[in-house]
């Protein structure tokens, strides 16, 4: 959808009207107050890393600031999760280095040319 008129001007209006990619016509106001009112039923959970050194004292006073921000509500269960700066990053690198390692299969070939080693084995299997 665009969003506006590709005019060359600083500050451009939302269009009235917006188009689908399958082409059916949206009013801007409908589809915007629809996408606002499905963020807002979402409920989000937060996870708020604090160096590990930190007390329990120190994590419930972090809490209670982030409840006195609005950033989140004790009405919500499981809101907010307050987590250790060392876990996070342990389990951020396990996870980038799983997805680098389904995504980038690689082996060397001859040349010492890297080959994806999924296309590797399905062209030795179209091979046979």
């Amino acid at each position: 959808m665009a969003l506006y008129d590709s005019k060359s001007s600083d500050h451009q209006d939302l269009k009235a009207k917006l188009v689908a990619l399958n082409g059916k016509e949206w009013d801007s106001d409908k589809v915007f107050i629809e996408a606002l009112k499905y963020i807002k039923d979402q409920v989000f959970k937060w996870i708020l890393t604090v160096p590990a050194i930190w007390s329990e004292r120190a994590k419930y006073k972090m809490e209670q600031w982030v409840f006195k921000a609005g950033l989140t509500t004790k009405e919500i269960p499981n809101h907010l999760k307050i987590v250790y700066e060392p876990d996070c990053a342990s389990l951020s690198i396990q996870n980038e280095i799983a997805s680098l390692k389904k995504a980038n299969s690689f082996i060397v070939g001859e040349n010492n040319e890297a080959i994806n080693e999924e296309n590797n084995n399905n062209n030795n299997n179209n091979d046979e």
